[in-house]
């Protein structure tokens, strides 16, 4: 797979655990593919609301830093996600690319890109049982099309 030039990653919920070790390896230096990460959560009940999601300031520091080109993309879901405007959302003075819905297939189309960007990427994929077997349905289909080869999944149960 000497031809990678692109990374997606996409976690859901305490999927992001395994995906942060490869994710922060990447960043310590730079890196010769483009990130991209699609972070399904629930939003928190806490006070501290998006700055609870885990692992949100080491992710914003990483697609932040210096030697990383991409975008992390957060998807926000239970009843205190659907109640709010995400136009705005901010962890700290840090603006948030955050939607109040899961990943679906406009997401991944997005996240890969052209023809070649897809042929040219692999995905790294943790999450809930049903969310990993939804998007390994999606992936490998029209009109995505990725080769099964070029994808690594993890589920918790």
């Amino acid at each position: 797979m000497s031809s990678i030039r692109q990374v997606l990653f996409i976690a859901g919920g305490v999927g992001i655990n395994p995906l942060m070790s490869m994710l922060s390896h990447l960043a310590e230096s730079p890196c010769r593919f483009r990130l991209q990460l699609l972070y399904s959560t629930k939003m928190p009940d806490t006070p501290g609301g998006l700055c609870d999601i885990l692992f949100i300031d080491h992710l914003l520091d990483i697609f932040r830093g210096p030697h990383v080109e991409g975008r992390m993309r957060l998807f926000l879901t239970g009843t205190l996600a659907a109640s709010s405007d995400w136009s705005s959302a901010r962890v700290g003075n840090r603006k948030v690319d955050a939607m109040p819905r899961r990943i679906g297939l406009p997401d991944l189309v997005d996240a890969l890109g052209s023809s070649d960007d897809k042929c040219s990427s692999v995905i790294y994929l943790c999450g809930t049982p049903s969310m990993t077997d939804e998007c390994l349905r999606m992936l490998p289909a029209p009109p995505l099309g990725i080769e099964p080869t070029r994808i690594f999944c993890e589920k918790w149960w």
